[in-house]
């Protein structure tokens, strides 16, 4: 039993282009352009190029591409005994003959040329023909019809094909024959049974995604299960392979390709799924960047990590096409290496994001929390206790008031100490933890994250430090970053140990689950303060309800908070020291002054060693969500 080699597989591109066209030739004779003629047998093993250095493949055996297996799951495994080779390539038609030796060699009964200048078509083989460049009219035995770049041509054997002017072809000839009920032209900017699909390399809403071929009728109006083929302006892909059993090959015909466009590829898929066994050097190689330019052909054969990214324009074709299930993602497996290796930001694998995954960027003084690409808040850690500023709707709307840390027109500056979002309490065993910046929450230790799909968590240890220096109790704070449909949204989690003189909560209104909302959404400047009892405005203040939600309208549109209390919690529904001015705050300790007590019958009081446990929900919405909303949500809260 041989040593288990880790197993590189290679990525092979050529520059496709009519200035500099490849001609694909049947070796020793001359053939008339658009006639792809049998092969009997692949080009001898040739020298090529592989990123920076060449590589003699002539000890490679031709089966080397099928040198593993994989376990078809999230957690294969490729296992082979069998080396690999990367190979990047310039124009030439030796390039060409290497390119093509690799995919037939692992695609028996497939054909693939490259064709310039083609103004009549004739092939031996079933083919399916994509059109790179020119425009006019295409005919048939039986059609004619308009043709442009991004267009598929259906190719029956021995049928000639007239193009008006000509053009520069893609062929890919096949075992056997389409299903002759397609049509004989697909033109996916002007078939009106093809709309833009958003979803896998292409998941925005407003992708452009053109499925030409798909394997499953549910997909698209065309079905094929040889070749399969969508038009795609990919902006940023996530990260898969196609696994060497079950999988498929697959092209990108690069048709545009704006400053920056590129292809993020890895050949050593094993190490990538195994890296313990790498150094952080060689993990910090496990990835490598490909730039696409109008008129490249990437050819990514089964088992190579790859990611598009920078907003290239592709005819993305597939053999035998996109088996279901068989596209493998990569990002958690990207994200753990930077983590295990504690790759920095300038160093770290490159890794697709997604649209809603959580993730973090920790700092000594700072913790940016973001959704996907963009910024939702930042933990700060510069000040005397731990604070949310900025904090941002999916929109971008900045919902809560930028003073102390910034000064932006149309604040009030009134109340430095109400910052953001923060946690505090006016009496904590006689320490004002609300006003007095003597009192700090420090930070005790590491932060912990955990970045995934959707949600997040951010965790830390802390000391409550009272005026005169004294250690008054230690806590685990937990913060858990989430986004959903209009929102993004922060679930709170602190619990405090009492130290060895306990821990005594007075009973004041100042304090506690804290958020000081953006001018344009405090009431009185025309926004709307409500609880969960539909009280509004002034009647918030000092009441008990499950919820208080802000709305306004900002500059990028209606937007609201709603800050809900747990039923877990101390006196669930909470008091609310929440003021038409801005303040929202959850307090269940000012009995006194909302109610009028007295205070001694009021305070609470935590014994040494024992712990209080505080959990609150705050939303930010873009847009506007009713009260019968906001109690659904409240209940999904509740069950949590």
């Amino acid at each position: 039993m041989c040593e288990r080699p880790r197993l590189r597989i290679p990525t092979t591109a050529i520059r496709i282009s009519s200035s500099d066209p490849i001609t694909v030739r049947e070796r020793g004779a001359a053939r008339p352009k658009g006639v792809i003629p049998k092969r009997a047998a692949p080009p001898a093993p040739r020298k090529v190029l592989r990123v920076g250095r060449e590589e003699d493949m002539a000890s490679y055996p031709s089966g080397m591409w099928r040198a593993a297996t994989a376990f078809f799951a999230l957690t294969s495994t490729l296992i082979g005994c069998q080396g690999a080779t990367v190979a990047h390539l310039n124009a030439s038609s030796n390039s060409a003959d290497s390119i093509i030796s690799h995919f037939e060699s692992a695609n028996p009964g497939y054909r693939l040329s490259w064709e310039t200048g083609v103004s009549t078509l004739k092939v031996s083989q079933p083919s399916v023909v994509f059109v790179q460049s020119g425009e006019g009219t295409a005919k048939g035995n039986r059609w004619t019809s308009p043709f442009g770049i991004g267009d598929l041509l259906r190719a029956p054997e021995d049928e000639k094909i007239i193009l008006d002017p000509p053009a520069d072809l893609l062929i890919f000839g096949l075992p056997t024959p389409l299903d002759p009920e397609l049509p004989a032209i697909i033109r996916p900017d002007w078939d009106g049974k093809i709309t833009d699909t958003p979803g896998g390399c292409a998941a925005e809403e407003d992708a452009y995604r053109r499925i030409l071929l798909t394997w499953q009728a549910s997909k698209g109006p065309y079905l094929s299960h040889q070749i399969n083929a969508h038009r795609v302006r990919i902006r940023d892909s996530f990260t898969h392979y196609h696994p060497v059993n079950g999988g498929f090959d697959e092209f990108y015909l690069v048709q545009e390709a704006p400053p920056g466009a590129r292809l993020i590829v890895g050949e050593n898929l094993q190490d990538i799924l195994e890296p313990s066994r790498l150094t952080k050097e060689e993990a910090k190689q496990l990835l490598k960047e490909i730039p696409l330019k109008k008129g490249d052909l990437v050819y990514l054969p089964r088992g190579v990590a790859h990611r598009g990214v920078g907003g290239a324009v592709v005819q993305v074709i597939t053999v035998p096409g996109f088996v279901p299930g068989a596209e493998i993602p990569l990002d958690d497996a990207i994200r753990k290496i930077n983590k295990q290796f504690e790759l920095d930001p300038n160093e770290a694998l490159p890794n697709h994001q997604g649209n809603s995954f959580i993730n973090f960027q920790v700092s000594d003084k700072k913790v940016d929390i973001r959704v996907g690409q963009n910024l939702f808040t930042s933990l700060r850690l510069d000040g005397r206790d731990p604070v949310l500023w900025p904090v941002l709707n999916p929109a971008g709307g900045a919902m809560t008031r930028s003073f102390p840390f910034a000064n932006v027109d149309g604040e009030n500056r009134d109340h430095s100490h109400h910052r953001s979002i923060w946690f505090a309490h006016g009496d904590t065993n006689g320490n004002d933890f609300w006003h007095n910046p003597a009192a700090q929450v420090q930070l005790d230790g590491p932060i912990a994250t955990t970045e995934g799909d959707g949600r997040g968590i951010l965790q830390f240890q802390e000391s409550w430090v009272g005026e005169s220096g004294e250690t008054i109790c230690r806590g685990i704070r937990r913060i858990e970053p989430f986004t959903g449909s209009g929102f993004h949204g922060l679930d709170f989690d602190l619990t405090l140990v009492a130290g060895e003189s306990g821990l005594l909560f007075g009973d004041t209104k100042e304090g506690t689950m804290a958020i000081r909302v953006a001018a344009p959404i405090k009431a009185d400047a025309g926004g709307e303060l409500i609880d969960s009892e539909g009280r509004k405005a002034k009647e918030v203040w000092g009441k008990r309800a499950k919820w208080v939600a802000a709305s306004g309208e900002l500059p990028t549109g209606p937007s609201a908070i709603v800050v809900m209390d747990h039923p877990s919690n101390l006196r669930h529904p909470t008091y609310w020291h929440a003021r038409t001015y801005g303040l929202v705050a959850a307090n269940p300790f000012g009995v006194s002054d909302f109610e009028g007590k007295a205070r001694s019958t009021t305070e609470t009081r935590i014994e040494p060693g024992k712990s209080i446990r505080f959990r609150y929900r705050m939303m930010f919405f873009s847009g506007a969500p009713t009260p019968k909303t906001l109690n659904r949500l409240f209940e999904d809260f509740a069950a949590r």
